[in-house]
């Protein structure tokens, strides 16, 4: 079974990541050093600011920069993106080449504001069509949710949770959010690393927490949710 990273902001220069080449070399050899095997790279993608292929194509070529790299370290690096929710999502076609490479997995980003019906319809519809909707990084929206309703209308859905790393060390939300793995609210986690200082790879740190709080048990199942998901 691999240890993924299933959420990095590692390529250079494609988005508010990393900065450059020697970053992306160094928060590669964080990932190696603390144990990941996979390393999904996902830059932001934001459908009303960018062109699809012109996305794809820069992506394609930073990627291009930090291959050999990726391939020293023995890393299995998985092409993806961090899809930012937008209207229609749920019948667009460009959502077929957000996929990760090689799966039928979306990390999506929920809008940071109260959501609506409309757009948890949004989400069913990506579902039906054969789609693995990964929400990224839950935690971050929950306090927007005034209406709590919406939360549950979006988890009810057979959607997977990933959750960041870095927030489940603080002692009290760490241990709300360890409960959720516990209970089987929540199935992955993901550095969401962005450089080396702000928002540093921490994917050893935050499965450490996790098996503190939770135990191998718990670890485990995050593991299995992620191979499944990517078919390794």
């Amino acid at each position: 079974m691999k240890i993924i990273d299933f959420h990095s902001h590692i390529l250079p220069g494609i988005d508010d990541g990393s900065r450059n080449l020697e970053m992306s070399q160094a928060m590669l050899a964080a990932e190696k050093q603390q144990g990941a095997e996979v390393v999904c790279l996902t830059p932001h993608f934001y459908a009303e600011q960018m062109y699809l292929e012109t996305f794809l194509a820069n992506r394609e070529a930073s990627w291009e920069k930090i291959r050999e790299d990726a391939q020293k370290l023995s890393l299995t690096c998985i092409l993806g993106c961090e899809c930012a929710f937008y209207p229609g999502i749920g019948s667009s076609d460009a959502v077929e080449k957000l996929l990760f490479e090689g799966s039928r997995v979306l990390l999506l980003e929920m809008p940071f504001r109260p959501w609506t019906e409309e757009e948890i319809n949004e989400v069913e519809k990506l579902i039906r069509r054969g789609i693995q909707v990964v929400i990224a990084h839950l935690e971050r929206f929950l306090k927007l949710q005034k209406d709590k309703r919406m939360i549950g209308a979006l988890t009810e859905l057979p959607v997977t949770i990933q959750i960041n790393a870095h927030s489940l060390e603080p002692v009290l939300a760490g241990r709300k959010l360890c409960a959720g793995f516990k209970e089987g609210k929540y199935h992955l986690i993901g550095s969401d690393a962005h450089s080396l200082e702000r928002r540093p790879v921490n994917i050893g740190t935050g499965r450490e927490m996790l098996r503190k709080r939770c135990g191998e048990d718990v670890l485990r199942a995050v593991d299995e949710a992620g191979n499944d998901l990517l078919g390794l």
